[in-house]
């Protein structure tokens, strides 16, 4: 996030969520350790590691340690992704300073392609939000000219990428004013799908009716991303609370008292610390 913030006018107006570092499967170790040096002993009791990332809270912010940028269900994909990225990460970085402090992005043709499979992937899974559109478009925009658009396309057709760019891209063009000459392999017979993806990027108070439910959707900002939506369905009175409630391992579900132990630890260390963020979505709820 801070990475992407970086290419914004302000990039104190880009909220993060949290602060996400990356590291060589070889150095992750200790790179866990730097990190517990510098954070008081209750929070490297209370940080916990998953199969993604390592968690811990050093003065009020929230750290992710990963080992890599993704990880893709589908084990020959995620080793051609995890080549692509060795190789990526062995290249000169895009190297930007903060107070001074040198900081390192991926180098910006693989970094293109990273933000954009991580959006298609949030939009799949979970939803998103038009900061994630934004993140996108303006490192297109900034790093226009250092990105290799040979390379790029073969990223972006070895993982069946193409359509899905091309449609966001028309996206960012249309919508969000990048200038066509900068959305790489842009098409604009996408336009019309373009506007109509526009209204799947829902905002606080929309409805959509599927006939016999109707849907309401909620904002629950920084509960615990910045652009969350939940979602009520008024026939059957549900919340779909995006991971306000999860748990790790959600879909375990044969120990109920070992689900409701893990979920009270996620939401401890997860979400509990956005008590205000929280006790505001309550009131919605109610």
């Amino acid at each position: 996030g801070q990475g992407l913030a970086a290419f914004y006018p302000q990039p104190l107006l880009r909220h993060c969520g949290d602060i996400d570092l990356l590291v060589s499967p070889a150095d992750f170790d200790k790179a866990v350790a730097v990190l517990n040096r510098q954070a008081s002993p209750e929070a490297v009791e209370k940080a916990f590691t998953t199969d993604k990332h390592y968690h811990i809270r050093i003065d009020g912010f929230d750290v992710e340690l990963h080992h890599r940028s993704m990880t893709l269900p589908e084990s020959d994909a995620n080793r051609r992704y995890q080549a692509c990225e060795d190789e990526s990460l062995a290249l000169p970085p895009d190297i930007f300073f903060v107070d001074g402090v040198e900081i390192r992005r991926p180098e910006a043709t693989f970094n293109a392609f990273y933000v954009f499979f991580h959006l298609w992937d949030h939009f799949l899974e979970r939803g998103i939000g038009l900061r994630q559109v934004c993140d996108w478009a303006l490192l297109l925009h900034a790093r226009n000219t250092q990105i290799d658009h040979d390379k790029l396309r073969q990223l972006v057709d070895a993982f069946g990428l193409m359509r899905p760019w091309q449609l966001f891209g028309a996206m960012a063009v249309n919508h969000l004013g990048l200038p066509k000459e900068e959305m790489p392999f842009h098409n604009p017979t996408f336009g019309r799908k373009a506007k109509r993806l526009l209204r799947i990027v829902v905002k606080e108070g929309d409805i959509l009716s599927l006939g016999t439910h109707e849907l309401t959707f909620v904002a629950a900002p920084m509960v615990h991303w910045p652009e969350v939506i939940m979602t009520y369905d008024s026939t059957d009175k549900v919340l779909f609370s995006a991971d306000a409630f999860g748990k790790f391992g959600a879909l375990d579900v044969e120990d109920p008292e070992g689900w409701a132990c893990e979920a009270r630890r996620y939401y401890f260390g997860i979400v509990g610390k956005y008590g205000p963020q929280v006790q505001a979505l309550l009131k919605k709820a109610a």
